[in-house]
């Protein structure tokens, strides 16, 4: 009639070479083993988000770097000490003034003048593309719970902040390691 509740098997700072390393390098793995369906599948869908999440990041930072100083000018010469809060338009691209051989001149890379929409737009894209994986997480975590009859213990923490550990001790649950990992 009562289901009998127990805690997870092992703790989810629980160190054990298996689980860590294919939870950090090879997360797509412990997913299709614990959904127990196809591994391209799950290859392919944590892939996408997790290269959203990336592709996000790395552009946000090329344009936090490349974007534009705060002041125009027409000519980048004779500014000295002020030299990298100018940018000058050539032929219709926004360039940089810079101090090469302590003169300023204009580099000859562009940067970004209005970066704040796509800034916004890569910022709601990796926002979502990780909510979507959290959200694959937990419904994984839940299953397992289900499954197991297991009592929840950090699991907003083992979904969001340290997803790899979390995956980890899930593994562990449905794969037990030997007794050597587990008393480390």
């Amino acid at each position: 009639m009562f289901e009998t509740k127990s805690p997870w098997a092992t703790t989810l700072w629980n160190i054990d070479p298996e689980s860590c390393i294919l939870a950090h390098v090879l997360p797509c793995h412990i997913y299709a083993k614990l959904y127990r369906n196809c591994y391209l599948f799950n290859f392919i869908y944590y892939g996408i988000f997790t290269m959203a999440i990336y592709n996000c990041g790395y552009w946000l930072n090329y344009i936090n770097i490349n974007r534009c100083p705060s002041l125009a000018t027409t000519q980048c010469i004779g500014l000295r000490e002020n030299c990298g809060d100018y940018y000058i338009i050539l032929d219709g691209i926004h360039t940089k003034c810079v101090i090469i051989d302590d003169v300023c001149v204009h580099s000859l890379s562009s940067c970004f003048i209005n970066y704040n929409k796509l800034n916004m737009i890569l910022s709601l894209g990796g926002s979502m593309a990780y909510i979507i994986l959290c959200g694959l997480h937990y419904f994984l975590r839940e299953k397992i719970k289900k499954e197991k009859s297991i009592i929840g213990e950090y699991d907003s923490c083992a979904v969001t902040v340290c997803s790899p550990c979390g995956l980890a001790q899930e593994y562990r649950e449905i794969e037990p390691v030997g007794d050597i990992y587990m008393n480390l």
